[in-house]
C-alpha cells in the first residue's frame, strides 16, 4: 500500500501535467495560423500584398509571400520541383511562364471561372497560366536631378554624355524588365550586331545594374540616379508616394509586358 507521501507526489505530478497541457494548448491556440498559401511574387511588392490581403480577408487563409525578380524566381522554381516551396507564382512577363509551362512547372487553371472571365488573348491556350495585368516599358526620370537639362525622351538620348553615370538599368540575367528591354532593342535594329553595339554603348553610360525594374524605379525616385529603365507602373507608384519622377515613353517606340499568374505543379495548397 502506497504511503500518504507517495500519493501526494503522484497527485502533484498529475496536477502539474494537466496544467502543463492546458498552458501548452493555450499557447498553441494563441499562435497565429500557419501560412496556408505560399506565393512567389515577381510584380511590385505593393500589388502582390494588396492581392494577398484581399485573399486573406475573403477566405480567412493566410498568405506567405516572397518577392523575387522574374528570372531569379524562374530559376528557383526549376530547382525546387522535387520539394515545392510555393503554391502560386504571380507577376513577371508571361514569356517566362511560356517557358515554365513547356517544362511542366504548372498545373492547369484554364477551367477556373475567374480565369475564364479574362480575355482569350490573355490566357494560355493550354490553360497553364493567365495574364492578369500589363505594363509599358518606360524611362523613369527624376525631374529634380535634371536641373536645366531637357527630359530624355528616347533610347538614343540615353547615350548623351551628360547622362554618363546617371542611368540605372535592370540586370539582364535576373530581371523580366531587362528581358523586355533587350527585346525592344533588337526590334529597333533588327540586327544582332547593332543591338549588341547599342547595349555596349549604353552600358558605358550606366551607374549600374539592379536586380529588378522595381528596384530601378525605387532608386531613381529616391535620387540615386537621374534615369532608369523600368515598367511605367513601377515609376508611377513611386510618383504616387510623392517622389519627383515621371514616366517617359521613348519616341522610337517601346515594349510592354503581360504579367501572368500560375498554379505550381505539386502545390501543397492548390
Amino acid at each position: 500500500m502506497q504511503s500518504r507521501w507517495a500519493r501526494v507526489q503522484v497527485l502533484r505530478l498529475v496536477v502539474f501535467c494537466v496544467l502543463a497541457a492546458l498552458v501548452v494548448g493555450g499557447l498553441v491556440a494563441l499562435q497565429p495560423p500557419r501560412a496556408s498559401l505560399s506565393v512567389l511574387c515577381s510584380n511590385n511588392p505593393q500589388s502582390c500584398q494588396t492581392l494577398a490581403e484581399a485573399f486573406e480577408n475573403r477566405t480567412g487563409h493566410r498568405v506567405q509571400m516572397i518577392r523575387l525578380p522574374t528570372s531569379q524566381a524562374y530559376a528557383r522554381l526549376r530547382l525546387s520541383t522535387s520539394t515545392p516551396e510555393f503554391d502560386v507564382w504571380m507577376g513577371g512577363p508571361a514569356e517566362s511562364y511560356v517557358v515554365g509551362a513547356d517544362e511542366g512547372l504548372f498545373d492547369i487553371i484554364g477551367d477556373l471561372p475567374s480565369v475564364r472571365q479574362l480575355p482569350e488573348d490573355l490566357r494560355d491556350d493550354d490553360g497553364q497560366w493567365a495574364g492578369i495585368y500589363g505594363g509599358i516599358l518606360s524611362l523613369c526620370v527624376n525631374t529634380d536631378r535634371l536641373g536645366s537639362r531637357g527630359i530624355p525622351d528616347s533610347w538614343e538620348g540615353l547615350l548623351d554624355p551628360e547622362l554618363t553615370g546617371e542611368i540605372l538599368a535592370p540586370h539582364p540575367l535576373l530581371s523580366g524588365t531587362a528581358a523586355t528591354m533587350l527585346t525592344v532593342q533588337y526590334g529597333r535594329f533588327q540586327n544582332l550586331d547593332e543591338t549588341v553595339g547599342y547595349l555596349r554603348d549604353l552600358e558605358d553610360q550606366l551607374q549600374g545594374y539592379l536586380d529588378s525594374g522595381t528596384d530601378v524605379a525605387r532608386n531613381v525616385a529616391r535620387g540615386s540616379a537621374t534615369v532608369g529603365v523600368s515598367f511605367a507602373p513601377y515609376c508611377e507608384a513611386e510618383r504616387d508616394e510623392g517622389h519627383p519622377v515621371i514616366s517617359v515613353y521613348p519616341r522610337e517606340g517601346t515594349g510592354y509586358e503581360v504579367g501572368a499568374i500560375a498554379l505550381l505543379s505539386h502545390a501543397a495548397h492548390p
